[in-house]
């Protein structure tokens, strides 16, 4: 199969593959809580804030023209304390492991 160029790339970018009886397109979901029976994690869905198909089906169409790894965020403030925090949150495990290094802790 020849390489596809990158129209038909961004086009077919995050589609899933062919099903049987399955539509084209997957749809939007706008459900914010999803049925839950059982333990909260017995099932990637459970509440629209933490995760839902259409945010996973865009993610995945982004990172597929990007060429990695895609998070998207539900609101501005989410991702600017997401980009603010980790910096902190990677010092902070740099330095467990060096006190643990030194038997610290």
């Amino acid at each position: 199969m020849p390489e596809r160029g990158p129209s038909t790339r961004a086009v077919q970018a995050g589609l899933p593959e062919p099903a049987q009886g399955e539509p084209f397109l997957p749809g939007p979901v706008f459900a914010a809580p999803f049925h839950l029976q059982g333990p909260a994690d017995a099932t990637r869905f459970s509440y629209q804030r933490y995760t839902n198909p259409t945010w996973e089906n865009l993610e995945a169409a982004v990172g597929e023209l990007e060429g990695g790894a895609v998070l998207f965020f539900a609101s501005g403030m989410a991702a600017v304390t997401a980009v603010a925090v980790s910096p902190v949150v990677s010092i902070f495990i740099d330095l467990l492991r060096r006190c643990r290094e030194f038997r610290l802790i």
